[in-house]
């Protein structure tokens, strides 16, 4: 877990953030963000990657029986 943790904190570290505006309500407190389309694409992506990073841990930890990638490919795409 402590390994997860560390590669979602590097990979969070490695997104380049842009200044960022804040939508806040009437005492002050941010309440949304506005970004640049090109850094929430970045970060959308990084996100996705480390979903799969995750999945694939968990798969992993599980202990089953592995599948050849054309195989578990098939089974996706209903062949």
């Amino acid at each position: 877990m402590a390994d997860e943790n560390h590669t979602i904190d590097n990979q969070l570290k490695a997104l380049p953030m842009q200044t960022a505006s804040y939508i806040v309500n009437e005492q002050g407190q941010k309440t949304g963000v506005i970004l640049d389309m090109a850094e929430y694409l970045k970060m959308l992506e990084a996100v996705e990657e480390l979903e799969a990073i995750k999945a694939y841990d968990s798969a992993k930890a599980e202990g089953g029986e592995a599948i050849p990638f054309d195989l578990a490919l098939a089974e996706i795409e209903g062949h």
